[in-house]
């Protein structure tokens, strides 16, 4: 039994590597601006020696915009600890294997996959008491695909630390049924969740209440747990969000925190329907027979329970415009997380089906598979922030400039430069850090505009160094490397 279990964690390590470690053979840096921004903060951490809640690429800068503070128009929610362990993560990784934040970055995603994985193995091995429906569903599990506007589980962002630790939740709110002594081990979880991506966390709430309400007697029964699981999640929300002013004033705070209007569909995914294309049809197929047989479990229909709760948030997001508990991006991932588990789940049940076992091998085989491989659709679409080439230029301004100097490049290349050189920079893409669309719009007509507005804009900004990729002909400007394309300028 335990060497059974052992080769199964082997085969999930392994995908791991394959499915979401693969990604990078070939390009050593993150993908996603979010990714930019998370080493950068581990970076101050580790240098500072403290926690990080200002924007680390150039402090001070009036441009610059410190963990989204505007987010959901509420001022002063003190944004950064809504990511605080999350942060910690890479830095203590970073400290711990003794490698660089921008090196264990790339790393970083394949072991949150794994992690996943294993959780969701734990948790159906649990719900059926097999090794090979767990197996299975952990499998399909790690087939979650990650694109630039649903982010997942490629990318080095907190999301995906929440989407590790679903499962896991899941297992332990149900072992504390069983057992008294699970339920300390689930509120660690969880508040290590709650800490690291609030949104996973948060997301429990109607879970849990439409799983309450088809299974009231938990409510009499385990009274007090849930009075300390809601008294732990009180305390939680007081960290994340510190009381200010009156009772009704922080509570109208929170629901608006909690309330996500519907802008620009992302992505065109409006239509509930388009599961199929996200996750598979097969899988999905899959996913509805898991649903009907997890459905007739008492304990496993807390997943097909959870998916009709995200379903019920993501039909009034669609029709009335607002996206409640969490972001609608998270919450398609946290219900495509859902229907794979569950898509393992049916798979193995109509396996067993099939008396002829080699032709039911061969099945589960041929769709594990398909799905694996179906993993890097969104590969080709993902922009890079920079290529390869640029690392050259980028390390010489690291080797080869004061350490207080400040570069001017274009937006989406500034977080590239302020990581790997270390030195400050004018403005960013707006992601989880950021500046502001003046700033950015300013940025990118230095390059784009003519001499007038060039010398104007170094009067604003005054950099120390401009890194272009093309040639700039100012008398202000003293060209000091050149390199792959790329031309480095002091300011004189």
């Amino acid at each position: 039994m335990a060497n059974r279990s052992l080769i199964c964690i082997l085969i999930l390590l392994s995908l791991s590597i394959y499915t979401t470690g693969s990604i990078h053979f070939d390009y050593r840096f993150p993908f996603h601006a979010d990714e930019w921004d998370n080493i950068k903060i581990a970076q101050e951490i580790l240098n500072e020696k403290k926690l990080v809640e200002y924007n680390p690429f150039l402090p001070g800068n009036p441009y610059y915009v410190n963990f989204n503070e505007e987010a959901h128009g509420v001022a002063n929610t003190s944004s950064a600890r809504w990511e605080l362990n999350y942060n910690l993560f890479i830095a203590l990784s970073s400290l711990f294997t003794g490698i660089s934040p921008l090196d264990i970055g790339p790393v970083l995603p394949a072991v949150l996959v794994f992690i996943m994985s294993f959780n969701t193995f734990i948790l159906v091995r649990y719900l059926t008491k097999n090794d090979l429906p767990a197996l299975i569903a952990a499998i399909f599990v790690m087939t979650l695909k990650s694109d630039v506007f649903f982010l997942g589980p490629w990318f080095l962002v907190a999301a995906s630390f929440g989407l590790a630790f679903i499962p896991l939740i899941f297992y332990l709110f149900l072992k504390s049924h069983v057992s008294n002594k699970y339920l300390p081990v689930l509120l660690f979880v969880f508040a290590v969740t709650a800490l690291a991506h609030p949104a996973s966390a948060v997301i429990f709430v109607p879970i849990f209440g439409l799983y309450m309400v088809f299974n009231p007697h938990i409510i009499k029964k385990y009274k007090n747990e849930l009075l300390i699981f809601a008294a732990i999640s009180l305390v939680l929300l007081f960290v994340l969000v510190p009381f200010d002013g009156s009772v009704t004033g922080y509570a109208a705070k929170i629901i608006k925190i909690l309330t996500f209007p519907r802008a620009t569909p992302i992505n065109g995914f409006l239509a509930v329907m388009q599961f199929p294309v996200y996750i598979g049809i097969i899988a999905f197929g899959l996913s509805i027979f898991g649903f009907s047989k997890a459905m007739a479990d008492n304990e496993a229909k807390i997943l097909p329970l959870s998916v009709d709760a995200l379903l019920i948030l993501i039909l009034v997001y669609i029709y009335l415009g607002y996206a409640f508990f969490a972001p609608y991006e998270r919450v398609v991932m946290y219900m495509a997380e859902l229907l794979l588990i569950l898509a393992g789940i049916g798979l193995y049940y109509i396996s067993t089906s099939i008396k002829n076992k080699k032709i039911a091998t061969a099945l589960v085989v041929i769709i594990l598979v398909l799905q694996v491989n179906s993993i890097f659709a969104y590969k080709k679409d993902i922009p890079l922030v920079i290529e390869p080439e640029e690392y050259g230029p980028i390390l010489w301004l690291k080797d080869n400039t004061p350490q207080n100097a400040v570069i001017l490049a274009t937006p989406r290349t500034s977080e590239a430069i302020g990581v790997i050189s270390d030195r400050k920079v004018v403005s960013l893409l707006r992601g989880r850090l950021g500046s502001s669309e003046e700033s950015v719009n300013k940025s990118l007509d230095f390059f784009k505009g003519d001499t007038e507005m060039k010398e104007k804009l170094l009067l604003e900004f005054k950099p120390n160094y401009i890194y272009s990729k093309g040639e700039i002909n100012m008398s202000s400007l003293r060209l000091v490397h050149n390199q792959n394309d790329i031309y480095i300028y002091e300011v004189k």
